[in-house]
């Protein structure tokens, strides 16, 4: 059971500042004013640094759009997914945000900032936030009067900042887990010197121009909501290319053609302020960027990303990136760099400069195998460390706003927080602050199925009974994503690779199907290595159980409290009274969606009013809402 004890607010209740960003283009170089756009925002709710533009403001904006220690970051306006990202801000120096992020400042009277952050970022891992929004194609935006309606609950100062300290332990511990995945990146220079190291002396050398058949700068192009998809900076990651953060740039077919990747294209940083980022590489590969949901023929670059192809039968990008990593390769990229205005910059006639050892190529392609072999190994360990560190971190968020996190806490401190609440429910009170307590009594609506189903929508569902009709003997029971997506059926068939993914995501992380480590035989493809294949549970009554047993015997504690947190969630978000008999998991539906079933369908509005009940038959259009915003859910029984 939640906290009853907590008073909840509206976040206009509470807030003393709330200030969108500003749009402003960024400059070359080092100059200017950071400004902190969507990217700096990451899924854990942490400040994410690795890539930040510069714009110039005047001392009036930056008077007005500056952000100072102590201020909350939400990210108004991006995709669907991601909208509703929120971290701490706690940084010193000059900085402003981008006009898709936006400031909140609240009363340190009542709400600790670090809490208020830990809130929304928990309802924009519960999709709260995304439902809040007004979406159009591929983007949704949650605006100020939409985001002073969340509602936030309120429990003493102590109590927050305690919530806050227990989850910044967790968080710290997923750090240090994340530095060790990391370390497996020097992995590959290591083996790069073990099989080429004695001989780097003795072979000879070639210029990367005398081997190279192109080298081309990207386009410098704005990003605008619609275009082809555009990897930048931030998508040249370590020795891998990154499909997260994507942007569209706008280009004619002509023009677009010039900078469309193919495979085997070399990615380098032109530019960065960090001299351990610019020259850094990575080789593009279509079947990834197909995976990842991409129309891989059109993806193109940006104007701070170099691209290089190699002429055929000379040399493997693979090879030459991963030598370009080794110690003596980072020395060659740093003495063909220049710096200016403490920015770092590396050109086409610095690349062409780098000396590239003459190992035999077959020698090369043994090498490579050896890499990709990692790769898809470290690939999958990273991929599956970040399901769970998801579906921990928002368990953990679900934990602590449901009162149990802090419950031995609480009671070994009743007199402080008795002193503290009436502190609290005094300045409130003077306030005038409307309060409104979470209904315990609040219940949820019986399904057929037994818990774990309880958060599918309607494709998931539909996914889980495709798996289970499957033929799956001929695989010793499993499957994998590739195979599932070609065996699809309608109504699924035309979905992308990557939804499916993201749909395997929830059913893995519910105990639905289990995700094991199956190495691919001589031939196999990407997709069958390690980590990348499924199987139904044995026993489809209980959840399963994966390799790391303390952790599942963890996740599923965490995850009972997860449920009791998604009823806190809804019964603040949505405040249904209980004589509407309105399901509080019911699924959010806009005018124009067909009915999933037939019956009566409540209007919402924004802020949680009632409007008018429609009936409305299976497959047939809701209409257009009489409120502003209103959207609809589906009625209990009668």
């Amino acid at each position: 059971m939640f906290r009853t004890e907590w008073p909840v607010a509206r976040l206009s209740q509470l807030l003393t500042d709330v200030q969108p960003g500003f749009a402003r283009d960024p400059g070359d170089g080092d100059v200017g004013i950071a400004q902190l756009r969507t990217n700096n925002v990451d899924r854990n709710g942490e400040l994410s640094l690795e890539t930040v533009k510069r714009v110039d403001a005047s001392e009036a904006e930056l008077t007005k759009y500056s952000v100072t220690p102590g201020d909350v970051i939400f990210n108004n306006t991006n995709s669907p997914e991601l909208v509703g990202k929120t971290a701490f801000f706690d940084l010193d120096g000059d900085w402003v945000l981008s006009n898709h992020m936006t400031r909140l400042r609240v009363n340190p009277e009542v709400v600790d900032p670090k809490f208020l952050a830990r809130v929304l970022h928990f309802y924009w891992g519960m999709g709260f936030s995304g439902r809040r929004g007004k979406q159009w194609v591929n983007q949704a935006a949650v605006d100020a009067r939409a985001l002073s309606t969340f509602p936030i609950p309120l429990p003493t100062l102590s109590e927050q900042r305690r919530i806050v300290e227990t989850l910044d332990e967790a968080r710290d511990i997923r750090q240090l887990r994340q530095q060790a995945y990391g370390l497996t990146a020097d992995l590959i220079p290591a083996i790069f010197h073990d099989m080429f190291g004695e001989e780097l002396s003795e072979v000879q050398y070639v210029r990367l121009g005398a081997i190279t058949s192109e080298i081309q700068y990207g386009t410098s192009t704005a990003s605008a909501e619609t275009g082809y998809t555009t990897l930048r900076i931030p998508n040249v990651v370590g020795d891998t290319v990154s499909y997260d953060e994507l942007v569209t740039v706008p280009l004619s077919e002509a023009e677009a053609k010039k900078y469309f990747l193919s495979d085997h294209d070399m990615l380098f940083v032109r530019t960065n302020g960090n001299p351990e980022y610019v020259g850094r590489s990575a080789v593009f590969n279509r079947q990834l960027a197909n995976e990842a949901g991409l129309n891989e023929q059109e993806v193109i670059f940006a104007s701070y990303l170099i691209r290089l192809r190699l002429k055929e039968d000379s040399f493997e990008p693979e090879f030459v990136a991963s030598y370009l990593r080794t110690p003596i390769g980072r020395r060659d990229v740093m003495r063909q760099s220049k710096t200016s205005a403490g920015q770092f910059n590396i050109n086409t006639q610095g690349l062409k400069g780098l000396a590239i050892p003459a190992v035999p190529r077959d020698r090369q392609l043994r090498f490579i195998e050896v890499v990709r072999e990692i790769d898809d190994l470290k690939r999958s360990l990273m991929y599956e460390s970040q399901c769970i560190d998801l579906k921990l971190n928002r368990s953990l968020l679900a934990h602590a706003f449901s009162g149990e996190l802090t419950a031995e806490w609480r009671e070994a401190n009743r007199e402080l927080l008795e002193q503290e609440a009436a502190k609290r429910d005094k300045w409130l009170h003077e306030a005038g602050v409307k309060l409104t307590v979470a209904d315990t009594k609040i219940e949820v609506k019986a399904k057929d199925q037994d818990d774990r189903h309880e958060d599918l929508n309607r494709e998931q569902h539909e996914l889980l009974r495709q798996i289970q009709s499957l033929e799956l003997d001929a695989s010793a029971g499993t499957f994998t994503l590739s195979t599932l997506t070609d065996s699809l059926v309608e109504p699924l068939d035309k979905l992308s690779v990557a939804t499916v993914r993201r749909h395997l995501d929830v059913l893995t992380a519910r105990g639905l199907v289990k995700s094991i480590s199956r190495r691919a035989g001589a031939g196999g493809s990407i997709d069958v290595a390690f980590g990348n294949a499924y199987r139904l549970p044995k026993n489809n009554k209980q959840a399963v159980k994966t390799d790391s047993e303390a952790d599942e015997v963890r996740m599923t504690e965490l995850d009972r409290m997860s449920r009791q947190g998604r009823v806190f969630h809804e019964t603040l978000t949505d405040q249904l009274t209980l004589s509407e008999k309105i399901a509080a998991t019911s699924e959010r539906l806009s005018a124009g969606n067909l009915a999933p079933v037939s019956g009566l369908y409540q209007e919402i509005g924004p802020d949680g009013e009632l409007g008018k009940t429609v009936s409305i038959e299976k497959g047939k259009s809701l209409p257009p809402p009489s409120l502003e915003g209103g959207v609809y859910v589906k009625k209990g029984d009668e």
